[in-house]
């Protein structure tokens, strides 16, 4: 369970392809191709602090996403728009993007 004041900015952060790559490579396999989720785990991902506005502003397309699937939408654009205000929030290059994208599997891409 995950608690504070932060947490349309977390959402947002942990479904990025940031979050995303860390987890492949910092949350071991087990058997099956699952992961092992705990929080001993968690806590070798660095979280960037957020600010009042990226949070705001995570929380307004969170807000977008959610009418979205209530009305049976594509979420797709607000998927992206998270990622990239994640991406940008943690100063995320070209080329590290397409590093990052590369070692994605394909049903963790948006």
């Amino acid at each position: 369970m995950i608690t504070g004041e932060f947490i349309p900015y977390l959402v947002s952060f942990f479904n990025s392809y940031l979050f995303k790559f860390c987890f492949i490579d910092n949350f071991p396999e087990l058997q099956g191709g699952t992961r092992e989720v705990r929080k001993v785990f968690f806590d070798k991902i660095p979280v960037k602090k957020p600010t009042d506005e990226i949070n705001r502003e995570c929380k307004k397309i969170l807000d977008h996403l959610i009418d979205k699937l209530n009305r049976n939408e594509s979420i797709r654009e607000s998927e992206q728009q998270l990622n990239i205000l994640i991406l940008d929030y943690y100063e995320v290059s070209d080329s590290d993007l397409k590093l990052i994208e590369k070692n994605l599997p394909d049903y963790f891409k948006i």
